[in-house]
């Protein structure tokens, strides 16, 4: 775990925590055939390609501006690895006084389950109780089950996400032609590329009220939900 220097004197009281992913929820894995077809936000760690995830920078941007929030990122990946995703994305950002609260990494996740048949994300949880107040933290994940059970009223799941492909056209530049993580038509891929201003949304409405009633924000996210359509969008009951 990396954690940076502590909130400032106007949010020291109590801050509300909003930690992203990072896979497939800011950054995309992509190819040398994608890359080179639309070069916009794409950089290389090692010998791995990533692509921005549209909206990325602006939605931080937009977030570290609310006085009571703070912002950390929590990914199953290496730490040196996140470390230099969460710097590329800062440096794009271009606002030296903004700084990430903490960066969580594989070691920090929790191991529930050491049997092999499991897919990683069900051996392996993500425990924001141990690092935040959970009446006031947020998990942003393209995983619906990747945090801890019992904590799934604190993750907003983005939905299904897909390869990247930053032109509804360029699907033959798919490195994985598994259909299955290919978006299946355009409304689906428009939904899929658009995921972060809907949560935006989400998160904002979800500060406001929080702002003006006596629900704690946890409480408060409940009100929102994430359609799985094209006009993913913002419901209360």
């Amino acid at each position: 775990m990396i954690t940076f220097a502590g909130p400032s004197p106007a949010m020291a009281a109590e801050p509300i925590d909003v930690v992203f992913d990072l896979d497939w929820t800011l950054i995309y894995p992509t190819n040398e055939n994608m890359a080179l077809a639309v070069p916009k936000n794409t950089f290389k760690i090692g010998n791995n390609l990533f692509r921005l995830t549209d909206h990325a920078v602006e939605i931080l941007l937009e977030l570290h501006q609310q006085p009571d929030v703070r912002i950390s990122f929590f990914s199953g990946g290496a730490r040196e690895r996140n470390t230099a995703v969460v710097k590329i994305i800062y440096d794009l950002m271009n606002k030296p006084e903004y700084r990430p609260h903490k960066i969580l990494s594989f070691e920090d996740l929790t191991v529930i389950s050491t049997d092999k048949d499991l897919k990683f994300a069900q051996r392996n949880k993500k425990d924001i109780g141990k690092f935040f107040n959970l009446q006031r933290a947020m998990l942003v994940d393209d995983i619906e089950d990747f945090i801890l059970p019992g904590q799934e009223q604190n993750e907003k799941w983005l939905g299904k996400t897909y390869n990247d492909r930053p032109k509804f056209e360029l699907q033959s530049l798919e490195e994985t032609k598994d259909a299955a993580y290919s978006a299946p038509n355009f409304n689906e891929w428009l939904r899929e590329r658009n995921k972060l201003v809907t949560v935006k949304e989400i998160i904002l409405k979800t500060l406001e009220l929080t702002r003006q009633n006596s629900k704690t924000f946890v409480e408060n996210l409940q009100s929102f939900i994430i359609l799985p359509g094209l006009c993913a969008g913002l419901f209360s009951p």
